[in-house]
C-alpha cells in the first residue's frame, strides 16, 4: 500500500508542476480535495532531494 502511495506522490508532484503552467484543472479544486495534498508530501517527506531536483528544472 506503501508503494502506492509513494508512486501517487511523485505522479501528484509532477502534476502540480504541469498544472502550474497549463491549468488542466482549477487550483481550487486541487486545493479542495481531501486526499491530495498528503499524498503529494508523502514522497516530498521521504524524497526532499527529489522536490529540489524537480524545482530546478521547473525554474530552468
Amino acid at each position: 500500500m506503501l508503494k502506492y502511495a509513494l508512486i501517487l506522490s511523485i505522479v501528484f508532484i509532477v502534476y502540480d508542476q504541469i498544472n502550474g503552467s497549463l491549468q488542466f484543472m482549477n487550483k481550487k479544486k486541487v486545493n479542495n480535495s481531501v486526499l491530495y495534498n498528503p499524498v503529494k508530501n508523502l514522497a516530498q517527506s521521504i524524497f526532499p532531494k527529489l522536490v529540489r531536483v524537480v524545482e530546478e528544472v521547473d525554474n530552468k
